[in-house]
């Protein structure tokens, strides 16, 4: 999955605006799909299947 945020922030032109890093653990562990933490907020269960949707919502609409 990580792979699919570092191809959408390229295709997206997103370089200068977002910035990816990987932690073992932020509390969450244990639980279907990825963790993922915008700013102060947690989102938990992210998976290839839901990766465009989520996103969409979380990354690109909060950028407009």
């Amino acid at each position: 999955i990580v792979a699919l945020f570092q191809k959408a922030v390229e295709e997206n032109g997103l370089e200068n605006d977002v910035t990816l890093a990987a932690s073992f653990c932020i509390g969450k562990c244990g639980r279907e799909g990825i963790t993922v933490q915008i700013d102060d907020e947690v989102h938990v269960g992210v998976t290839r299947e839901s990766f465009k949707e989520f996103f969409l919502e979380n990354v690109l609409e909060k950028l407009k």
